[in-house]
């Protein structure tokens, strides 16, 4: 048995609990078996009983009413005759006659019915119910003759009844004997048969019971450690562990509910680790958040004074746009000029006589266009100026400002090639002056100077030529600057708003940051009831 147990224990509950009930129920079939065997061992015995003795019982008592009725209606039949009542007389002997070979069907019955061992007793029975009727008949006949011994073969015919009836009453006691003797027999088979059905009840309801307490016993000692377990679950204590002892049902509920218990705890550890980084991270995004509001409020500040900025250096553009156009139009002035020059040049051999009102206008000119040389130079200055004021500008204004500033730089290098321009101009019209004094004192060397008028005059155009250019690209470039700085007065204003507007989103952030500051405390207080 001792082997069998640790085999038994580690078959599944279904499979114990089935083998619990397949043994009461072999042995409720036992018992069932067994009782029935019993039963029909006492179902034949009742049944040998009855055909034993209470059927030769039954015989011998239709014996006793057939030889009874058989002697009454001999009596009455012999009576009756010697009264002379011959009718009588005859119905009776008629009936006594039909009332013998009754007897005769119930004696031979009772001789073939009886037990073996009460067969003699029969027989003998038989011989003397053939005595009595053989002394009833010579007792019949002696009462029709008269005889004189009538009397004495009547108490022979009465001796004979006697004896019968004795014999009779003889066997009907051995029967009734026999059949007691064999009641007791049939009550001693029932009480041994209820007093194994009783063993047998008595065994089943004490295995039943035993097989009952050991899987129950069983199922309470592996199921114990799991209600532990649940109840410090629900208590919160994650630090229980469940022995697996069998691979039953029991046994895979242990190790699937330790199992689950091991990765809740580690879940839980984690949880914990992770609300309380997550509580220091939520810490430390206020902190940060605070910052960048304060941060972008200062950026807020600083975007609307570039956006002041902006608009002013594109109102200023506007200005420099005014002057390299009004620059222009007194180039176009001088390349008229320069072209008259070159006109009179041509016509100087001609007109030699009105040669010192020429050169006398010629002063004048070369006059005005010093004048002019120096607005241009004046203009190129503020043009520079300008340029520098953009860049330092630019610079603040960061990325949004590296398109004005490389603007403003080609802006500058424009100015100051004007301004070289303008100089080498500046040099060339005090020569001219100088030479025109000269050709007033020595216009008798006019006819030779003419051809260097002429190539002065050449190359006066050259460089006029020259500087529109120059103030053309100086006129595009301030209207690209224009455009630029219109563009960076705009782009400061998309800066100030995207700047408010971020301002405001950070806002929200922090308030959310301070919401997600009081949802981590909450976290990190709810896992802090696990014990782990």
């Amino acid at each position: 048995m001792s082997s069998l147990t640790p085999s038994f224990l580690r078959r599944s509950v279904r499979t114990k609990l089935i083998a619990a009930f397949l043994g009461v129920a072999a042995l409720m079939v036992a018992l069932g078996l067994t009782n029935v065997g019993q039963m029909n061992s006492i179902h034949g015995q009742v049944e040998d009983l009855s055909t034993r003795d209470v059927q030769p019982l039954a015989d011998l008592q239709q014996l006793t009413d057939d030889y009874q009725s058989y002697s009454v209606h001999g009596l009455v039949a012999g009576l009756s005759g010697a009264t002379g009542d011959l009718a009588t007389a005859q119905l009776q002997a008629g009936l006594q006659v039909e009332s013998k070979a009754a007897t005769d069907a119930s004696v031979a019955a009772v001789v073939e019915n009886v037990p073996d061992e009460f067969r003699p007793q029969a027989e003998a029975l038989r011989d003397q119910w053939v005595a009595m009727v053989d002394t009833d008949a010579a007792y019949q006949a002696g009462l029709r003759a008269g005889a004189p011994n009538a009397v004495q073969l009547g108490e022979i015919a009465t001796a004979a009844y006697l004896d019968l009836q004795q014999q009779v009453g003889d066997l009907a006691d051995a029967l009734v004997a026999d059949e007691e003797a064999s009641r007791e027999v049939i009550g001693d088979s029932f009480a041994e048969a209820q007093l194994l059905t009783m063993v047998l009840l008595v065994a089943g309801v004490l295995l039943a019971v035993g097989l009952g307490w050991f899987i129950a016993r069983d199922i309470r000692s592996r199921i114990e450690p799991v209600r532990a377990a649940a109840d410090a679950l629900a208590r919160g204590d994650l630090t229980h562990t469940i022995e697996r002892t069998s691979d039953d049902e029991l046994g895979q509920l242990s190790g699937a509910l330790s199992l689950g218990l091991a990765r809740m705890r580690g879940m839980v550890s984690d949880v914990i680790g992770s609300a309380g980084s997550m509580t220091g991270l939520v810490r430390e995004l206020t902190t940060a958040t605070a910052d960048v509001v304060e941060a972008s409020r200062t950026g807020v500040g600083h975007a609307h004074s570039v956006s002041g900025t902006a608009r002013s250096v594109s109102g200023n553009v506007a200005q420099l746009a005014t002057g390299a156009e009004e620059m222009t139009a007194s180039i176009r002035d001088i390349s008229r000029s320069a072209q008259q020059a070159a006109a009179v040049a041509d016509d100087a051999v001609r007109i030699v006589a009105s040669t010192n009102d020429t050169l006398n206008q010629l002063g004048n000119s070369s006059a005005e266009i010093g004048n002019v040389i120096k607005v241009i130079t004046g203009i190129a200055e503020q043009t520079n100026l300008l340029a520098l004021n953009a860049t330092i500008e630019a610079a603040r204004a960061g990325e949004l400002g590296k398109g004005f500033a490389v603007v403003a730089t080609e802006v500058k290098e424009l100015a100051q090639e004007t301004a070289k321009a303008t100089e080498d101009v500046s040099m060339r019209i005090q020569a001219i002056q100088a030479d025109s004094g000269q050709a007033v004192q020595a216009i008798a060397r006019i006819g030779d100077t003419v051809g260097q008028i002429n190539e002065l005059q050449a190359t006066i155009a050259a460089a006029v030529e020259q500087q529109t250019a120059a103030a053309a690209e100086i006129d595009r470039n301030i209207g690209v600057a224009a455009a630029g700085s219109r563009d960076i007065a705009s782009g400061a204003e998309a800066v100030t708003g995207s700047a408010e507007s971020s301002a405001e989103r950070i806002e929200s952030t922090r308030s959310i940051a301070d919401q997600l500051a009081g949802r981590a405390a909450d976290l990190e207080s709810r896992v802090a009831q696990f014990v782990v």
